[in-house]
């Protein structure tokens, strides 16, 4: 799950520096650049992840659509990547 979302922000990044902030369709992860930056999408990015990793210690079967959500959030960025 870990990679999964880590490779979501990675794409998200490279996404950001080709197409701007503008080019983000999430009005929370767009307002978020703006006001604080890369900083402030990695925090929120970490913290995320983060409880969705305790969630899944918590409950095995959260484990599967945490992981997807990463999974889905990379595939995204990386069709606009090949499509822009």
């Amino acid at each position: 799950m870990a990679v999964a979302h880590g490779l979501d922000l990675v794409t998200f990044l490279l996404a950001l520096g080709a197409f701007g902030v503008h080019g983000e369709a999430n009005g929370l992860m767009r307002t978020l650049y703006l006001q604080l930056g890369p900083a402030g999408v990695v925090a929120l990015k970490t913290a995320g992840a983060s409880a969705l990793a305790c969630m899944s210690q918590l409950r095995r079967w959260a484990l599967l659509p945490a992981a997807a959500a990463g999974i889905v959030g990379a595939a995204v960025n990386l069709v606009a990547l090949r499509i822009g």
